[in-house]
């Protein structure tokens, strides 16, 4: 069974909670400081599920040139309102093309942790057909394995949600890059507050061969 709209009506809700908490914490620029470092001059950069653009933002301050996608619209609108420099669209990133274009870098910043790990070597494919060789991608999602049922339910504003929260690991998603011809590079550095919590940032490469 397909749980997007789940998880789509929870961001929908939350949208401005996010973006409120989120633009004003710039925790991650260290990361997305040595990400941008990694690439060429102003580089062109997805954001794989921007949510409400808080990191888009960010990439842009960092010379990039952003398209971000997510599946929910009003964290699209958010993000349109504030950085109208950047291009963002509504799209399930399983079902991306290169009608995007391609891309020098793409970061995955806590949206894979929706996908269950029988679909990672959908969107490593995906990854794959956009990222330029050679190309960066950037993914950061919470360590273990399997379906988290703390993290999948949860309350806002008196309203209980079902966000399916899955956990994944340096094997699972290096397993899965390897099928499609991209290659593990190293773990990246990550805020403590973030490993606290249990998330990590994997660095994954498409090389010429």
């Amino acid at each position: 069974m397909d749980h997007a709209l789940d998880i789509q009506d929870f961001y929908n809700d939350i949208s401005e909670e996010f973006a409120k908490d989120w633009y004003e914490n710039d925790s991650l620029m260290p990361v997305l400081k040595q990400f941008v470092s990694l690439l060429p001059p102003s580089p062109k950069i997805l954001d794989l599920g921007c949510g409400a653009g808080y990191e888009s933002m960010r990439l842009e301050q960092l010379g990039a040139d952003v398209i971000g996608i997510d599946y929910s619209e009003e964290p699209i609108k958010i993000s349109r309102q504030k950085n109208p420099d950047c291009r963002f669209e509504v799209m399930d990133f399983r079902e991306i093309t290169d009608e995007l274009g391609h891309f020098d870098g793409i970061v995955a910043i806590a949206s894979l942790i929706h996908i269950p790990e029988d679909e990672l070597e959908l969107v490593f494919k995906n990854i794959k057909s956009v990222l330029k060789t050679p190309g960066n991608a950037l993914i950061i999602i919470v360590e273990g394995q399997g379906l988290s049922e703390e993290r999948t339910f949860v309350e806002r504003n008196g309203k209980q949600y079902k966000r399916y929260f899955y956990l994944h690991n340096k094997d699972s998603l290096t397993a899965a890059a390897q099928n499609v011809e991209l290659e593990f590079s190293r773990e990246v550095d990550l805020p403590e507050e973030h490993y606290q919590y249990g998330w990590r940032g994997y660095l994954f490469q498409s090389h010429i061969r």
